[in-house]
């Protein structure tokens, strides 16, 4: 499977959270404290380009999974900010591709489960904040 498929996989999960959880912080869903939450939502954006740019989303090596997907106390991007990153970024950015995807298509829940993560990803309209 590829990181975008594992990305959206572990965003699906969340989602349903979302659902079942609605009044739970997100924080304590993903398992971020309020600085980590906050740092992510700061930079989803600069998030997202990194793993663009660098062409991770259709990669099948492991090592970006336990870079990005597994809990961890820091995501490795191996720069001198790594320590102030929260783990498990490439789950963040799976929840909010799918969270798009569904303000976007007017779809069942079993849609969204039952859909290829391709077309989940190209019909999901992500855009980061900036």
């Amino acid at each position: 499977r590829t990181f975008l498929a594992q990305m959206l996989y572990e965003g699906k999960k969340l989602y349903l959270q979302d659902l079942l959880l609605p009044h739970e912080k997100k924080g304590i869903k993903i398992g971020y404290t309020d600085s980590e939450l906050e740092w992510v939502k700061e930079n989803e954006l600069y998030i997202w380009q990194y793993f663009v740019e660098r062409q991770v989303l259709y990669q099948t090596e492991v090592e970006w999974v336990q870079r990005f997907l597994e809990p961890a106390p820091f995501s490795k991007f191996y720069t001198e900010q790594d320590n102030a990153t929260p783990g498990k970024i490439g789950v963040w950015i799976g929840w909010q591709i799918v969270k798009s995807y569904m303000k976007h298509n007017d779809v069942s829940l079993q849609e969204l489960l039952e859909i290829n993560e391709s077309d989940l990803f190209n019909k999901s309209k992500y855009k980061p904040k900036k």
